[in-house]
């Protein structure tokens, strides 16, 4: 995988709220650990961040930007995650359940989910739209935009994201954004219960209009 920056990329400058950035690299210090953590800012030139002195708020405190989350996350992958992405994966798990344990209730599920009724299509759907209008909440909070929604097909269910900030200002001869991958995993699975196999099927650094999410109706477990 070669992974180069983009330039001009619209999205690189947009503001990113303090939390997400904070619970992304208490993600990363889970799956590799404080040095693992401190390898890949010192790679980015981003060691100021060594000791997270950023705000648990889901606000614009620091000044950061969608570049700023998505320089840490290819430095991230380019070190831990060309041998095994499965490290990526489960960072962007641990980021999730991060974000759901401290501001969970900004998400409102419908009641059917809540209770987890309905048939499984109703359940992904239900926790699609939840993420969504969640994010879109938390950017517009700050002035920002979150341009993302969600189809279903005969077989899968596709989440895509205009605005994603993992791979702002990148480009890459692959798909990048496997830490969202297992942040959308693990979402799913904190509404539903179950988890579903989500793969990125298109890309931005691969100049794609949009990032794209292929989630299985199966449960996989």
């Amino acid at each position: 995988m070669i992974i180069t920056t983009k330039q001009n990329d619209p999205i690189a400058d947009i503001k990113l709220a303090d939390a997400y950035f904070r619970w992304a690299l208490l993600g990363v210090v889970d799956v590799v650990g404080d040095r693992g953590l401190n390898l890949v800012l010192k790679m980015v030139g981003m060691e100021r961040y060594t000791r997270m002195p950023v705000a648990d708020t889901l606000e614009v405190v620091s000044g950061l930007a969608y570049n700023d989350l998505s320089r840490v996350m290819m430095g991230y992958l380019s070190v831990f995650g060309t041998a095994d992405q499965a490290n990526v994966l489960r960072s962007g798990q641990a980021s999730a359940r991060y974000a759901m344990q401290k501001n969970g209730e900004l998400f409102h599920p419908p009641q059917a989910l809540k209770t987890r009724q309905g048939s499984v299509e109703d359940q992904i759907n239900d926790s699609l739209s939840t993420l969504i209008q969640g994010h879109w909440v938390v950017s517009h909070r700050s002035g920002q935009e979150y341009t993302a929604w969600s189809e279903e097909t005969e077989g899968h269910f596709y989440y895509h994201l205009e605005s994603c900030p993992v791979c702002a200002g990148a480009s890459a001869t692959e798909p990048v954004c496997l830490f969202f991958s297992g942040t959308l995993m693990e979402s799913l699975k904190w509404f539903t219960g179950r988890q579903f196999d989500v793969r990125e099927v298109a890309c931005r650094a691969l100049n794609d209009p949009a990032c794209v999410w292929q989630i299985s109706k199966q449960p996989i477990d």
